[in-house]
């Protein structure tokens, strides 16, 4: 599985692909945020954007944008360093660069899809008491749209986790076809 191509070109290659990776993330947490501004509002008036300190004329959807990158990009990071490991296997700087990428995307799209799940099926959760009284205390006026907001974001937390395993194995098993061709070959 692994060949004798020199390892450090790839290993060049990783400040790059976090950097993308980070992008890519940060991208995401943008039309996230989008998405979950439009569900509610309030969960950035009275949360995020005092959480990430946005100034009052920001406290809107490009304040909410400013939220997404800020709270996804590092992500992108985080979740590069397994899969850049697993990536390194590949035969080429410019395989391992591709699969990479590749595997961003199926991270990206996994979360995307694991956080919508968690906001078409948080009316079917039962927020904790705790989360019922702190949406009193802060003054929610939807608490329920508040709730769905705060579902997504963590349903595409545990999402992108769920995305980069399964990345991974998307890797293994790509670079494992590559050496099935080669002994064929």
């Amino acid at each position: 599985m692994f060949d004798d191509t020199p390892l450090m070109p790839k290993i060049v290659l990783l400040p790059f692909l976090f950097a993308a990776a980070s992008l890519i993330a940060g991208l995401y947490g943008v039309l996230h945020n989008q998405i979950s501004y439009t569900v509610s509002h309030e969960y950035f008036s009275l949360f995020k954007f005092n959480q990430f300190a946005i100034e009052d004329q920001f406290r809107n959807r490009i304040g909410a944008s400013v939220v997404g990158f800020y709270a996804s990009w590092w992500m992108g990071a985080l979740m590069g360093i397994p899969v850049s490991l697993a990536a390194l296997f590949a035969s080429t700087p410019r395989r391992c660069a591709t699969l990479f990428l590749g595997s961003t995307v199926i991270v990206v799209i996994i979360a995307l899809t694991i956080g919508l799940g968690g906001l078409v099926f948080s009316p079917f959760m039962t927020p904790s008491s705790g989360f019922t009284s702190a949406a009193e205390k802060a003054g929610v006026i939807d608490p329920s749209a508040f709730f769905r907001a705060g579902t997504m974001h963590d349903f595409s937390y545990l999402g992108s986790i769920v995305g980069m395993v399964i990345a991974i194995g998307w890797i293994i098993m790509k670079i494992k076809q590559a050496d099935k061709k080669t002994e064929i070959a």
